[in-house]
């Protein structure tokens, strides 16, 4: 029995995806989407198509594709952490902080650990009016990053709040 049938069906698709990852590592969002496209017309539910096109539609300000595709992905594979940060991404940047803190919350889940997972829920919680709850991220943030842009918007909205002196 020819167990490589399988594989053989979708090489088109895989080769696909690897000129996807060099065109996305050249910026070229554009041609690597094209490329993501035709892997996922032959191979449907690749995981790793769907978030890497995903990905893609995020750079170029897609979000609500980029979404609709990180949404598949966690469907195909629900325990990889990858396609709930990308949907999460897609919802913050829409503004849209409940269903992006909950995609930041299951990613942190799968692979916790991330600060700056951390801070983006903090943003999501403030986003969402839960001032207390946000300041308590904001400080778990701080306690691991001290350095950069979100380590002072952090510092800056605990001292506008008055948790910090």
């Amino acid at each position: 029995m020819d167990r490589t049938a399988n594989l053989r069906k979708i090489k088109p698709a895989i080769t696909a995806i690897q000129q996807a990852n060099t065109a996305l590592a050249k910026k070229q969002y554009e041609k690597a989407d094209g490329l993501l496209n035709r892997a996922l017309q032959i191979a449907p539910n690749d995981y790793t198509a769907l978030v890497m096109r995903a990905k893609s539609q995020l750079a170029m300000k897609n979000t609500s594709q980029a979404r609709q595709l990180a949404l598949r992905s966690t469907q195909v594979y629900p325990e990889e952490a990858q396609g709930h940060l990308v949907t999460a991404m897609a919802d913050f940047i829409d503004t849209k902080y409940r269903p992006a803190y909950e995609q930041f919350n299951r990613y942190d889940i799968i692979l916790p650990g991330n600060p700056e997972i951390t801070f983006f829920k903090g943003r999501c919680l403030e986003g969402m009016q839960r001032q207390n709850q946000s300041a308590r991220e904001y400080h778990r943030y701080l306690q691991q990053v001290r350095r950069g842009n979100n380590a002072r918007y952090a510092y800056n909205r605990l001292k506008t709040w008055g948790y910090i002196k």
